[in-house]
């Protein structure tokens, strides 16, 4: 048997890498061959790198638009030639949709790992994702009645970060303040030198470490080096567990704090028309994914303009000085591990696809 992955973006990567290990341990005579980032590369037979391709802002997607066209004609022939049982698709919604209703009109079997959030911007999608994916599995609890009322045929497998995360490591805090500035040049770019500003606000009472994706190159941290703040990969889990506080690009980065207890202030700041064009298109009132889930702001957002140094140290700085503020923000975040739970996502996720074939 032969299947194909496909995850552009590093978060969907990386859990597309733990899907694809738990697969081959249930069934070690399938053939996995992808096109995603280097966390399948470990387990699978890539044909192509698309994680260089991953870009957020609908302005920045268009500097990249060659190079994702091509490389989305390369994996469809590539595709074509292997004829995989299946195609699984991880998350990268823009390309991955594309890609479905090429492949289901040449009758692929679809499974769809990490579902689009059409529950906060772009519902059109539910009629694309009902008419070429076979099998939806999502990763947030209430998905699954949402898209059951759509009539699609899909599973709630518990969250990837839950498996990742366990809860040992969430106890022992130390005076450390985490920069998360986002898994993209462009998004470290935009907030790094708001980061450091932010460092000099708050002064020598916390050390900063700055979390790096294993894609970036160094060079692009300099500035932070000279500052003194020290750099930490971001598999380094039990280094980032200890920290205080975090200051965080708004992503899969802030669910991965909630569930370590930390409490957090979120930034994210992209190109300005790009802005302009997606706050007409979301329709939930937070822009992070843990006080969506909470239904109200946990991690204190600020976003474009409100994104300065001035704002962020000063919510910083309310939890350091507020003990009771800091502790309820760590029982509420108690609870998005509950609401979570912890069913073994990538090993649901195996099973709900093998037993479909």
């Amino acid at each position: 048997m032969r299947l194909f992955i496909v995850a552009g973006d590093p978060s969907g990567d990386l859990h597309a890498g733990k899907l694809a290990e738990k697969i081959k341990q249930l069934n070690p005579q399938i053939e996995i061959f992808s096109a995603g980032g280097r966390e399948l590369a470990k387990t699978t037979q890539q044909v192509i790198d698309l994680e260089r391709l991953a870009v957020t802002g609908l302005f920045e997607v268009l500097t990249y638009l060659g190079k994702i066209i091509k490389a989305f004609n390369f994996l469809l022939k590539k595709i074509e030639r292997l004829k995989p049982q299946a195609v699984i698709l991880v998350d990268f919604p823009d390309f991955n949709l594309r890609l479905a209703k090429k492949l289901k009109l040449k009758n692929y079997k679809i499974f769809y790992y990490i579902s689009p959030q059409v529950w906060a911007w772009r519902k059109k999608r539910i009629n694309f994702i009902r008419k070429y994916v076979d099998k939806l599995l999502v990763i947030f609890p209430f998905e699954e009645e949402f898209y059951k009322g759509k009539g699609i045929k899909v599973v709630y497998t518990g969250h990837p970060l839950t498996e990742r995360i366990p809860h040992g490591l969430t106890e022992k805090k130390e005076k450390i303040i985490a920069l998360f500035p986002g898994s993209r040049e462009k998004e470290v770019k935009r907030h790094l030198p708001i980061f450091i500003e932010t460092k000099k606000i708050i002064g020598e009472k916390f050390q900063f470490i700055l979390i790096k994706h294993p894609k970036l190159s160094p060079q692009i941290f300099t500035q932070a080096f000279k500052e003194g703040i020290i750099l930490v990969e971001r598999d380094n889990l039990e280094t980032i567990a200890k920290s205080y506080l975090a200051l965080a690009s708004s992503g899969t980065a802030t669910l991965e704090l909630a569930l370590l207890k930390i409490p957090t202030v979120v930034i994210y700041k992209m190109n300005f028309l790009s802005w302009l064009i997606l706050k007409t298109m979301v329709k939930t009132n937070f822009i992070s994914i843990v006080n969506i889930l909470a239904k109200e702001e946990i991690f204190p957002e600020f976003l474009q303009n409100k994104a300065n140094s001035e704002n962020l140290a000063k919510a910083l700085k309310r939890l350091i000085e507020d003990k009771n503020l800091y502790l309820q923000t760590q029982n509420k975040l108690e609870r998005i591990r509950k609401l979570l739970g912890d069913k073994p996502s990538s090993l649901t996720a195996a099973k709900e696809i093998l037993k479909e074939l």
